[in-house]
C-alpha cells in the first residue's frame, strides 16, 4: 500500500492561487472536449479542484451560461473548495460553513473520516454546500483513504452510499 510519508503527485500546489487557477482552467478544457460525464469520482485534491468549479460556475450562472458536466459526484476523503471569487485575486481561502451563495445540485455521496489527518471540516464543509436532499454519506474513523478491506463494515457503509447516489440518478433520468 502507500504510506503517508510518500511523496505524491497533485493537481495543482494548494498554498498557490495561480497554480489552482491553472488546473481549473485545465479542467475546464478537458470537461469541453470530452464531457459531458455520467459522474465524478474523486479524492482529496481532486474533490477540492472539481467542487471549486462545480460551486464556481454555479455563483455565476445568471452572469455566464454554464451546464453542469456531471449527473452526479462522489467525493471520497474530500479537501474541501476554495472561494471562486478570492481565488480569481489571486487569494486561497477555503470555504467554511458560513458559505451560502450557491450549491452543488445533483446528487452525491461523501465519505470521509473524523480523524483525517487533512482536516475533516473540509469533507463536512463540502457535504454542507451539496443539495441536502440528493447528499448521501458516511463518516469513519479510518484516516484520509478509500474505505477498503481493513474495515468492511465502513466499506458497506460507502458502497451504500455511491448507491443511492447513482440511484437519485436514476430517479432523476426517469
Amino acid at each position: 500500500m502507500f504510506s503517508d510519508d510518500d511523496e505524491y503527485l497533485a493537481y495543482y500546489d494548494p498554498y498557490n492561487a495561480q497554480s489552482m487557477l491553472t488546473a481549473l482552467h485545465q479542467l475546464e478544457k478537458y470537461i469541453e472536449e470530452e464531457g459531458p460525464f455520467d459522474g465524478f469520482l474523486g479524492f482529496s485534491h481532486g474533490c477540492a479542484l472539481t467542487s471549486t468549479l462545480l460551486l464556481g460556475r454555479a455563483s455565476e450562472k445568471s452572469r455566464v451560461p454554464w451546464q453542469n458536466p456531471f449527473k452526479c459526484a462522489i467525493f471520497l476523503a474530500a479537501g474541501g473548495p476554495l472561494d471562486w471569487e478570492a481565488l480569481h485575486n489571486n487569494k486561497l481561502i477555503w470555504l467554511d460553513k458560513s458559505y451560502n451563495r450557491s450549491m452543488i445540485n445533483i446528487p452525491t455521496a461523501h465519505i470521509w473520516a473524523m480523524n483525517d489527518k487533512w482536516g475533516p471540516s473540509m469533507s463536512a464543509v463540502l457535504e454542507q454546500i451539496c443539495a441536502p436532499q440528493a447528499r448521501h454519506g458516511i463518516v469513519h474513523n479510518e484516516g484520509h483513504t478509500v474505505p477498503g478491506r481493513r474495515s468492511p463494515e465502513v466499506l458497506r457503509g460507502a458502497i451504500k452510499a455511491i448507491r443511492r447516489t447513482l440511484q437519485e440518478v436514476d430517479t432523476i433520468a426517469s
